[in-house]
């Protein structure tokens, strides 16, 4: 079963103490992370990712095939805006009733890109694992053939 990844959220503000600015943070809070199938297919539906992202995991599963992900691969194929569009996925497939845009979820992450990254790559890792969520399986066999007439 996949790890579940956890996420630190928090409001931020910059004040003048003593002659100086400094970040001051707020009502910061953890929540818990997992792409799932729902999740993806909600935010394809809310125009919140496109069809490259969601080829883009299809692609890294079939690939994968139950062995280990090409991390190399994986970096190859992504910016930060995948990373940052995926991570709010999972914090919405994790949190099936939360209220939060995505445009609060920028406002409120505040993850460097090495965090950012790293856990894009585990979101990643843990939906295309075979005994995880059965993404790889269920998705793969179900659009085979469409992949296949699309190449053609």
């Amino acid at each position: 079963m996949a790890k579940i990844q956890v996420i630190t959220l928090s409001e931020r503000r910059i004040v003048e103490h003593e002659g100086e600015f400094i970040e001051v943070v707020e009502n910061e809070r953890r929540v818990p992370c997992m792409l799932t199938n729902f999740a993806i297919a909600q935010a394809q539906r809310e125009n919140i990712i496109q069809n490259s992202l969601v080829n883009d995991l299809l692609d890294i599963a079939i690939k994968s095939d139950g062995k280990e992900v090409n991390t190399e691969e994986v970096l190859n194929k992504v910016d930060e805006e995948k990373c940052l569009k995926t991570i709010y996925i999972g914090i919405r497939g994790a949190n099936k009733n939360i209220e939060l845009t995505y445009d609060e979820f920028l406002q409120q992450y505040h993850g460097d890109y090495t965090e950012t990254l790293s856990t894009y790559m585990e979101l990643v890792i843990g939906l295309v694992n075979k005994e995880g969520n059965g993404f790889a399986n269920g998705f793969a066999k179900a659009t085979k053939g469409n992949r296949k007439d699309k190449k053609k």
